[in-house]
């Protein structure tokens, strides 16, 4: 799924073209429309989206002004404007896409088009890496997630968990903020399968290195070194305790 934000302070723009992305795309989720550019910068700083559709020509706060207050690059940017003459400014931005308005459903589908085969490229060459890493030998210590930009490689040894967000990750670590990365969680425990982490819920996935404790009472759970405490769900239980080697009694 690809998650949207529309940003225009025309209402029938982003309302037609919220119309269009739901009837043409079914992969497309529209997550948050916004017809006053201030408004949306609060929400842009702390959600996660994968595309901003934004108009440049806004009142209080223009298109590229609104992106250098965003403190974060983990999205593409499509400008959707009624003027052509700010499309080589637009790419300057490192713009994904630019389209006019009225939007074309050719040019749109085009641009989605181009997206999607930008995402299985990232994925592709991440499965590469990942195939890398693991022919390199258990002695590996990093890991690559991908980035907007590209990849960014990580310290294994300074994960403390990973937490299921729907088609995404967020890690967390030992001395960093968290990261959101656009993997599920199935695919981490794949990679990190050899590394002394346990999927000990659905959702959860931990680093045994900075498990606190175990406690058995209330169905069972675990606390971890940054207090964090987790319910390990009953189809993960004995997986735990054997990478534990606990000896359980009836």
């Amino acid at each position: 799924m690809i998650e949207v934000v529309l940003i225009d302070d025309e209402k029938d723009s982003t309302e037609t073209l919220d119309i269009l992305l739901k009837a043409k795309f079914p992969d497309i989720q529209v997550i948050a429309k916004f017809n006053e550019p201030l408004a949306a910068l609060e929400f842009l700083q702390k959600n996660h989206f994968d595309l901003l559709f934004l108009d440049i020509e806004m009142p209080t706060l223009n298109g590229f002004d609104l992106l250098r207050e965003v403190q974060k690059d983990d999205f593409e940017v499509v400008f959707v404007t009624a003027y052509d003459q700010f499309a080589l400014k637009a790419f300057k931005y490192s713009a994904f896409d630019y389209l006019l308005k009225p939007v074309d459903l050719e040019d749109l589908t085009t641009c989605i088009a181009k997206y999607e085969e930008k995402k299985l490229q990232l994925k592709a060459r991440l499965e590469h890496l990942q195939k890398m890493v693991r022919q390199s030998g258990s002695g590996i210590d990093k890991i690559a997630v991908p980035t907007s930009q590209g990849f960014e490689f990580i310290e294994i040894k300074d994960i403390i968990r990973c937490e299921s967000d729907g088609n995404y990750t967020r890690i967390f670590f030992i001395n960093q903020s968290p990261m959101l990365v656009s993997r599920t969680l199935k695919d981490f425990d794949e990679l990190l399968e050899d590394q002394n982490f346990v999927r000990v819920h659905q959702s959860h996935l931990i680093s045994l290195k900075y498990l606190r404790k175990y406690v058995k009472s209330e169905g069972g759970y675990i606390e971890m070194q940054d207090g964090t405490q987790i319910t390990v769900s009953r189809s993960r239980k004995d997986e735990l305790l054997n990478k534990l080697n606990f000896l359980t009694f009836n």
